[in-house]
């Protein structure tokens, strides 16, 4: 990603992975780190007889 914008988007996404709220970020950090999107086509995987997903 290039646009400013997304990067903080993306960077919130994973950040609210392990803290409450948005985090603040400042403009010369955002622009100095690298974001990739990533688009999944397929998943495949294995599901455990002992926890199910609801």
């Amino acid at each position: 990603m290039t646009d400013h914008l997304d990067k903080v988007r993306g960077l919130n996404l994973i950040m609210k992975q392990y803290v409450e709220g948005e985090w603040p970020m400042a403009a010369a950090h955002v622009a100095g780190t690298r974001v990739w999107k990533l688009l999944i086509e397929s998943i495949t995987g294995k599901q455990s007889e002992d926890h199910f997903c609801s």
